[in-house]
């Protein structure tokens, strides 16, 4: 209806009424635009903002997580230590063969972070870091990001190293099915066998180490999404 308006102010060459038409037709066209930019930005900030939540969900259940495989694996580690310490000893009987037996199997575990977790991959890995606005939480997610490459590529050295050690030690022990058949003097005597668990005391120290960085990490990251979510559902509020 507004053409056939600018159409005939234009046969009766009314250029005040085409001029103004025109300026209408401009300022619904340009409004139209601004109105359909803010839409996108809102939605994109909603986006941004459940990833931001779903992370934060993911953190806490790695937190969890994490204070229980810290637990299990302090006590591997000190199972490793024990039975390292077994053989070290200047006469060890057959009391300590039977510990031995028991604490050994500690240092066939390992641990450590593998792979991202998923949200923290979609984020990252697929762009989805550019919807959040705040550029100190864009950060902060880069700098956990960081951290935790650095822990998986340690953890792969690690599990790289401990392949070897594994098989050594179960190449220097006898086995009667899961029963070790060596006598006390031979496990006393064994170099190879003591340096081997000694190596994956070394290893599983390292990979604590590890496990309490991720979760300094995951604390760290919680607490800035805590803050800038607390403020940001604060500030929706009407």
């Amino acid at each position: 209806m507004l053409s056939r308006k600018i159409v005939d102010n234009l046969r009766k060459q009314n250029w005040l009424a085409v001029s103004l038409d025109l300026i209408v037709v401009v300022a619904g066209i340009f409004i139209g635009l601004q109105a359909s930019e803010w839409n996108d930005k809102r939605l994109e900030h909603q986006e941004g903002l459940y990833y931001l939540k779903a992370l934060q969900f993911q953190l806490q259940h790695d937190i969890e997580e994490g204070k229980a495989e810290l637990e299990k694996s302090s006590g591997y580690l000190a199972s490793t230590g024990q039975a390292l310490g077994l053989l070290w000893k200047d006469k060890p009987d057959e009391g300590d063969l039977k510990s031995f037996q028991e604490l050994h199997l500690s240092a066939f575990q390992l641990w450590g972070p593998i792979q991202k977790p998923v949200t923290l991959r979609q984020l990252v890995d697929d762009g989805k870091i550019d919807l959040i606005r705040s550029k100190k939480i864009q950060r902060a997610i880069l700098d956990y990001e960081s951290a935790y490459v650095d822990a998986i590529q340690q953890t792969s050295t690690s599990y790289a190293y401990s392949r070897d050690i594994t098989l050594t030690i179960m190449n220097t022990l006898d086995y009667r099915g899961p029963v070790i058949t060596n006598t006390v003097e031979e496990l006393r005597n064994n170099r190879t066998l003591v340096s081997a668990i000694r190596a994956k005391a070394i290893m599983q120290r390292i990979q604590l180490q590890v496990l309490e960085s991720v979760q300094k990490s995951n604390l760290e990251l919680e607490e800035v999404l805590e803050s800038y979510l607390s403020s940001e559902l604060s500030s929706s509020v009407p």
